[in-house]
């Protein structure tokens, strides 16, 4: 609960709508700012005039002369902040109250399509190699199979083979409850079998590599495209085809290793903890960065 809320009332007048839902006491009790944020970085914040609003009204207000000139290719948002005056139950400047709202999505330009460089695939011992401006991605058809290595610069970004995966690890709740590592034993100790390896391009010259697997006696399949492009891209798309009969399955994805150089983790969403459709009121959207470690819940 936050004793104020903040919501755009029209966007392009710059109108806010700010309601007090506090029992006592009067907005102007604590010191609002407005900070304006481009492509998740902040380049505006700046306090405002007292807001005189008793409890249980609500006011609209400009904020017209806060905002930047934006440009059209930027996504812009804008949050109000209310802080307290003076120490009380907590010191000077805590932040009681928030709201982070849309003022401007970014107008997508489609780029000029390049024309596409050469990929080359080749057959070898092991399977198939892909090159390409600065890379040489290796897909083998014996086990592990699949995408085994990726070389970007004469340096490997892979530590283990990327491969379909369908478990996942176990809670208490799983442990002590329901025991689903038992009662969806075959998901839990399946041995993937690689059954075939094949390759082609599509109309725009990039390579298209197939692997495709099979698992649980063949009860289940697994399909997985790759399409690569002269810059190394990988486009992925997955299938999976299973036979009545086997238990639900716990997880479907891939699981493989990368080069642990790879430690900080950078988007642009909202941040900067962990947080859903039902918990995410707190959580502002911005440019975040974290270390791997902290960005992990458990």
């Amino acid at each position: 609960f936050q004793p104020f809320t903040t919501e755009l009332a029209d966007a392009a007048k710059g109108l806010i709508r700010i309601r007090n839902r506090a029992s006592v006491r009067n907005v102007n009790t604590y010191t609002a700012f407005i900070s304006v944020q481009e492509d998740g970085e902040k380049i505006i914040e700046k306090q405002l005039p007292a807001i005189d609003l008793s409890p249980g009204r609500d006011t609209v207000l400009s904020i017209l002369s806060y905002l930047p000139q934006m440009k059209p290719d930027a996504e812009y948002y804008a949050s109000i902040h209310f802080r307290l005056s003076e120490d009380e139950w907590v010191y000077k400047g805590f932040e009681i109250a928030s709201d982070q709202f849309l003022l401007q999505k970014p107008v997508i330009n489609t780029p000029h399509r390049k024309v596409p460089g050469k990929v080359t695939v080749n057959k070898i011992k092991e399977g198939l190699t892909v090159t390409g401006n600065d890379f040489k991605i290796l897909f083998t058809h014996n086990k592990p199979g699949g995408l085994t290595s990726y070389t970007w610069k004469g340096v490997e970004q892979i530590k283990s083979a990327f491969l379909p995966h369908f478990s996942r690890p176990l809670t208490d709740n799983d442990r002590r409850g329901w025991k689903s590592h038992r009662k969806l034993k075959q998901w839990y100790e399946y041995q993937l079998k690689p059954k075939k390896l094949t390759f082609s391009s599509d109309n725009m010259g990039r390579a298209v590599i197939t692997s495709e697997y099979s698992l649980i006696n063949d009860s289940a399949t697994v399909r997985v495209v790759y399409t690569i492009n002269d810059e190394g891209v990988m486009k992925v798309d997955y299938a999976l085809n299973v036979k009545p009969g086997l238990p639900d399955i716990p997880k479907v994805g891939m699981q493989g290793g990368i080069n642990d150089t790879y430690s900080i983790i950078e988007w642009y969403g909202r941040g900067p903890f962990e947080n859903y459709v039902d918990k995410r009121y707190g959580s502002n959207v911005g440019a975040y960065t974290l270390e791997i470690e902290d960005f992990i819940e458990s």
